[in-house]
């Protein structure tokens, strides 16, 4: 199963670029996690999600990044709380012409059962909608350059 999903952020794409090019750093996303710990840089780093409420962490692994097309994509490993075989995601960050951007989320999705499906997709939809509003966030609450 495969799905795109696209946020408006009233902020230059190069702001929101450099905070969600900084895969190691989740800092910004504040509610829900407890801390991030990252292992490498660059393609093939990885990155664990320690979540408030999960019993076990996310591990997820960079597989590639674009800066000049502020595009990224990484894999997130299966676990007890994520009953998937693979799943991919793929950020882009695109400026629009009134100077803000759109946030472009694609999801590739394969579950180990097909009745996992929906409830997953919610799950990643909330996922990317909590990553868009507290990039918008942490953005507002930056000193201006």
């Amino acid at each position: 199963m495969e799905r795109t999903l696209s946020h408006d952020i009233a902020h230059p794409a190069a702001k929101v670029w450099g905070l969600l090019s900084d895969f190691g750093n989740l800092s910004w996303l504040g509610r829900g996690i407890q801390r991030v710990e990252s292992q490498g840089s660059g393609p093939g780093m990885s990155r664990t999600l320690y979540w408030q409420y999960a019993t076990e962490p996310s591990i997820q692994q960079l597989e590639a990044i674009d800066n000049k097309r502020m595009t990224m994509r990484y894999s997130v490993r299966a676990s007890a709380s994520l009953p998937v075989t693979a799943l991919h995601v793929s950020h882009r960050v695109a400026a629009t012409s009134s100077g803000q951007c759109r946030l472009h989320t694609h999801f590739e999705l394969h579950a180990e059962a097909a009745e996992y499906e929906a409830d997953l997709l919610q799950v990643l939809e909330s996922w990317v909608n909590l990553l868009a509003e507290n990039l918008a966030t942490q953005l507002r609450q930056s000193p201006p350059d």
